[in-house]
């Protein structure tokens, strides 16, 4: 399913719910197996654009 081009995706919601580590419901380690990390969140930001 693609987004439309006007959704709203907040970075902090990128950056510090889905790729940072917690204790409970934590995505950040699949996200990082598949390659998205800190360190490139606005990757995962394009991909789930794209």
């Amino acid at each position: 399913m693609k987004l439309p081009d006007d959704t709203l995706i907040a970075q902090e919601k990128l950056k510090q719910y889905l790729l940072t580590l917690r204790k409970r419901n934590d995505r950040s380690q699949w996200l990082a197996q598949v390659g998205y990390t800190l360190e490139n969140w606005q990757v995962l930001e394009k991909d789930l654009r794209d």
